[in-house]
């Protein structure tokens, strides 16, 4: 179980961007590993973990990544319960971030808010 953050563009993910792209913005910023679609945020003295996935999903939100797509329409990020609510403020830093890079909200989808 995960408390389970996304972002996208709006809620039928109607826009997408380059995954090369995003990928390298992601991993230049710091505590962050990874590769192809799915990267972590870690901060182990701190007990703070995140999973970033990075999907192409259909307007219902199902994955739809094709082999070889180079799109992202999602940002997808869990935080595993084990670590919650420690990871919380510091990955809402790395969200907002993430939001402001490609102007898409972060929504809380325990909630239902979006982060702002």
């Amino acid at each position: 179980m995960s408390y389970d953050l996304r972002l996208s563009a709006d809620p039928h993910f109607s826009q997408a961007t380059d995954l090369a792209a995003l990928r390298a913005y992601i991993l230049s910023l710091p505590h962050i590993t990874g590769g192809g679609r799915h990267c972590v945020f870690q901060v182990a003295e701190q007990h703070v973990y995140m999973e970033i996935d990075l999907e192409e999903v259909d307007a219902a939100g199902n994955a739809i990544s094709p082999l070889g797509a180079t799109r992202v329409n999602c940002i997808a990020c869990h935080i595993p319960y084990a670590f919650f609510p420690a990871t919380v403020d510091a990955a809402y830093n790395h969200l907002v971030l993430n939001a402001d890079y490609l102007g898409w909200p972060v929504y809380d989808l325990q909630t239902g808010e979006t982060w702002e």
